[in-house]
């Protein structure tokens, strides 16, 4: 879904960025098959760690978190997302 709708978000200026939670290797092989066209980067050992402060306590996955543009968190989200529910707080974050 990400993949897919980002054409969009980037055409008004929203960047998505993809963290992922593995090795290198394996990371790489799966962006070899499945390319994203947003950045991925890979998390380290302490990653899950930094999001308990946003509300995260058990470190679980997937978690979406929505900065605006300068940099302040508007919303957050465990668990996975719906298309309409992210495209909703999207349209919210550009009229911030």
């Amino acid at each position: 879904m990400l993949v897919r709708i980002y054409p969009e978000w980037k055409e008004k200026q929203l960047q998505f960025v993809g963290i992922a939670m593995d090795s290198p290797e394996a990371v790489t092989t799966f962006l070899q098959a499945h390319p994203v066209p947003y950045p991925t980067l890979i998390g380290q050992d302490n990653t899950l760690t930094l999001t308990k402060p946003l509300g995260n306590a058990q470190q679980g996955l997937p978690m979406t978190v929505l900065m605006n543009s300068a940099g302040h968190i508007v919303w957050v989200k465990l668990g996975r997302l719906k298309e309409n529910e992210l495209t909703s707080m999207l349209a919210k974050t550009l009229v911030r």
